[in-house]
């Protein structure tokens, strides 16, 4: 799902915006192997991207650093994560497709510009059932 909305205290303060600024909150289910595996929550400030619609969003050819990248020249240089373990909730185990209780993996990603720029927040809920979580941030 695709919305705009404002930003409520926690996203302004991850993205450094004030409080009712407003966002993009998308809500994005990955999959791998046909099976869902990641459902992302993720927050965007509008300003820096001011086209951006469900359209746009749900038909890019590239990740969405990449799209990031190649529609608004905006290139993501870092993240920050936080990882804990823990039971999903109800709607967290049918967009994964997983019988409760189930863990997942809980990723609290900020990724930010050159600057420092907050561009993106997200709290991302990976199923470990058939996989595992392999972060490789920066150059190789």
């Amino acid at each position: 799902s695709f919305r705009r909305a404002q930003a409520t205290r926690l996203s302004a303060a991850a993205l450094n915006i004030a409080p009712g600024q407003p966002i993009f909150i998308i809500r994005a289910r990955l999959r791998l192997q046909g099976k869902p595996v990641i459902l992302d929550d993720i927050r965007l400030p509008a300003r820096l991207f001011p086209d951006l619609n469900e359209h746009i969003f749900s038909q890019r050819d590239t990740t969405v650093y990449g799209m990031f990248q190649a529609r608004y020249g905006i290139t993501v240089a870092r993240t920050t994560e936080v990882l804990s373990a823990e039971l999903a909730d109800r709607h967290t185990c049918l967009a994964l497709d997983l019988q409760p209780p189930a863990p997942v993996l809980k990723v609290i990603r900020t990724a930010y510009a050159h600057k420092d720029l907050p561009v993106d927040w997200r709290v991302r809920y990976v199923s470990t059932k058939r996989h595992h979580y392999l972060s490789m941030l920066g150059k190789f």
